[in-house]
C-alpha cells in the first residue's frame, strides 16, 4: 500500500481484525512530509466510501497505521481534497460490499477551488494530460480523468493507455491515442460516458454532477446485479 509501506492483515488481543500499514523509519527522513500529509488527510475524512484510519503509533523501527480492513479486490465529495492516485489498486471492497477509496499518500488539500498544481504525480497510466503537461497544471479534473480510466478498465478489461514503455504511454495520453474495443456488446451510454470523461480539455471534462445525470446511470440495472455501493 502506497509507495514506501507494506500492509498486512492483523488480529489484536480483543479479536478485532484490521489492516496494519507499516513504514520503516529509515524512509521517513526523505518522505516525512508525505507521511504527515497522508495522516492529516485521512484524519479529516469520515465517509462510508473512504478507508477509516483508526490510529497511528510507532516503535523503534516502524510507524504503523491501524486501518479498516477491506478486501484487496481493490468519492469525490471529499471537501477540497485531491486524491491524485485513483486507480483500481486503491479501490477496495468491504465485507459488506461497500467500495472504499484508500491510499492518500499523494493526496493534497486545496487552499481554494481554483488552485492548480504544476508538477506530475500519480500512476502514469491513470494520469490526465494536464498532470503530464505541467505548464497547464492540474486540479479536481485530474481525479475525474482517472475515474474514466478505471471505468474503461472495468468494462473492457484493459487500460486505454497502457501499451509500451512509460514514454510511449505518456505520448498516447497527450495525443489521446486510444480506441474502444469493437463487438463487445457494451452499451452506447457506457462508451459515451467514458468518451466524455476522457476529454483532453480539462475545463470541458464532465463534472461529478454531470456524471450523475448521464444516461448511463439512468439505464436499467442488469438482472441479478444489485448496486450496493453509492459511488457518487
Amino acid at each position: 500500500m502506497g509507495g514506501f509501506g507494506i500492509c498486512v492483515k492483523v488480529e489484536d488481543l480483543d479479536g478485532q481484525v484490521f489492516a496494519l500499514k507499516a513504514i520503516k523509519k529509515d524512509l521517513l527522513e526523505q518522505n516525512f512530509d508525505d507521511i504527515l500529509n497522508e495522516i492529516n488527510i485521512q484524519k479529516q475524512l469520515n465517509h462510508q466510501n473512504i478507508v477509516t484510519l483508526y490510529d497511528v503509533f510507532d516503535d523503534d523501527d516502524f510507524v504503523y497505521f491501524k486501518m479498516e480492513l477491506c478486501s484487496n479486490q481493490s468519492l469525490f465529495d471529499m471537501k477540497n481534497i485531491l486524491h491524485r492516485d485513483l486507480k483500481l489498486e486503491n479501490i477496495f471492497i468491504s465485507e459488506d460490499m461497500d467500495l472504499k477509496v484508500g491510499d492518500f499518500g499523494l493526496s493534497i488539500e486545496l487552499e481554494s477551488t481554483d488552485q492548480r498544481f504544476n508538477y506530475s504525480c500519480g500512476t502514469v497510466t491513470y494520469m490526465a494530460p494536464e498532470v503530464l503537461n505541467t505548464k497547464i497544471g492540474h486540479s479536481f479534473e485530474a481525479d475525474i480523468w482517472s475515474l474514466g480510466v478505471i471505468m474503461f478498465m472495468m468494462i473492457f478489461g484493459e487500460l486505454p493507455f497502457g501499451v509500451g514503455d512509460r514514454s510511449e504511454v505518456i505520448n498516447q495520453i497527450l495525443n489521446i491515442g486510444y480506441d474502444f474495443p469493437e463487438n463487445t456488446g457494451v452499451s452506447d451510454e457506457a462508451v459515451d460516458l467514458i468518451y466524455l470523461i476522457l476529454n483532453p480539455e480539462y475545463d470541458a471534462r464532465l463534472t461529478i454532477p454531470e456524471i450523475r445525470h448521464h444516461p448511463f446511470f439512468n439505464s436499467a440495472t442488469p438482472p441479478g446485479l444489485y448496486l450496493h455501493a453509492k459511488l457518487f
